[in-house]
């Protein structure tokens, strides 16, 4: 299961900064703000996301107020992205059936919503916590957003990025993007996802799951440290504060499929 689990987690990464680049290639895409990987953050995932609320020492109470204060942002975005409410099953689909394909202006109208909505997010979360709690859930969002927080606005503002240094880093993001799409399409397939009765990996199929783990975290790797070199000494140090103690964000990311006991209404 730990190899299964390595390699969901380079082929998230991989995909989402594919699509942060894909985005930034658009109009109205680029360095413009948002969490970047549509809505998943750790301000959305802290109503419902145990791990992190443990991380943060959340209160009974202040689960509740959470739970109510983002019942009708989620609401919202549901309605943004056409999405019914979960059925009996719990399955949410998109309301209809099927998403309708969107032209690029309702692209740019549906991201702005969801960027706005972002925003009414974060401020009804941190009206719930503390000062400690706000501080640290927002250094924990930047080590989950990684290589995609670079363009967040918030964080853009904080390094005091210029725009020299944004194309840098787009140019690295989409460079990153290209060679993991080349990897992608190298991988062995079907390595364990989805095998009957949870079958477990072969020893071959374990080998071929670490050298496609290996590859893509040396690509990840690469890019970061071409980011980094991309900053000056301050923003380097703004950078570390900016994202504080490490957690185990494969850990966090986990908890977002641990659903917490519904509370009655």
């Amino acid at each position: 299961m730990k190899y299964v689990s390595r390699l969901f987690l380079a082929v998230s990464f991989a995909l989402a900064i594919a699509a942060t680049a894909s985005a930034q290639g658009r109009p109205g895409g680029g360095f413009t703000g948002g969490f970047g990987f549509g809505g998943s953050n750790a301000y959305s995932m802290i109503a419902t996301n145990t791990v992190l609320q443990e991380e943060l020492k959340v209160s009974g109470e202040q689960k509740t107020k959470l739970e109510d204060a983002l019942k009708p942002i989620n609401a919202k975005r549901n309605e943004i992205l056409g999405i019914a409410a979960p059925g009996a099953g719990g399955n949410r689909r998109p309301a209809g059936g099927q998403r309708p394909m969107l032209t690029e202006e309702q692209r740019k109208e549906r991201e702005e919503k969801l960027a706005k909505l972002t925003e009414e997010t974060k401020k009804a979360v941190e009206g719930v916590l503390d000062e400690k709690q706000a501080k640290r859930l927002g250094q924990i969002n930047v080590q989950l957003l990684g290589f995609g927080a670079y363009s967040d606005k918030t964080v853009q503002e904080k390094l005091k990025l210029d725009d020299g240094q944004k194309e840098k880093i787009k140019g690295i993001a989409e460079e990153y993007a290209k060679d993991s799409a080349e990897l992608r399409r190298d991988a062995p397939r079907g390595l364990g996802f989805g095998r009957p009765g949870g079958q477990q990996p072969s020893d071959e199929d374990k080998k071929k799951m670490e050298e496609f783990t290996k590859k893509s975290d040396g690509l990840r790797k690469e890019a970061e440290d071409k980011v980094v070199a991309v900053l000056t000494t301050d923003q380097k140090n703004t950078w570390k504060e900016l994202v504080g103690e490490k957690v185990d964000v494969q850990k966090i990311r986990a908890g977002a499929f641990q659903r917490p006991m519904r509370r009655d209404n």
